[in-house]
């Protein structure tokens, strides 16, 4: 049986619940993680491929994160969007938005924000 001191979510609350839970003054701390079940599929290593050549991509931008930066502002003004911002809070979240959607050269501007021809 666990032993949980404190009520659960109590300031008081410590203990771990079944080994699996641990809770430190009230919060969660941490989950037992599980064993991994299977191996990447070919398409989720395409994903993650692309991903780090994005964020490859960003980090050689320098200054021109700012510009990023200031199109999520305007797009937030804005009603229609090539991608859904509707979670994206910054310049680097936009940019590997429209990365992993279109990929390099996918946008005219490309590395800057998109520009209309």
């Amino acid at each position: 049986m666990a032993k949980v001191t404190g009520p659960l979510f109590s300031l008081a609350a410590s203990g771990s619940i079944g080994g699996i839970i641990t809770y430190v003054c009230g919060h969660f701390a941490k989950k037992k993680e599980g064993e991994k079940t299977e191996d990447a599929s070919e398409a989720q290593l395409e994903i993650e491929m692309k991903w780090s050549e994005g964020a490859t991509v960003w980090q050689s931008l320098g200054d021109n994160k700012e510009i990023w930066n200031s199109f999520h502002k305007v797009l937030w003004a804005t009603p229609e969007c090539a991608v859904n911002i509707s979670h994206i809070v910054n310049g680097y979240q936009l940019f590997m938005s429209f990365y992993m959607k279109y990929g390099p050269d996918g946008w005219p501007g490309y590395p800057l924000p998109p520009t209309v021809e």
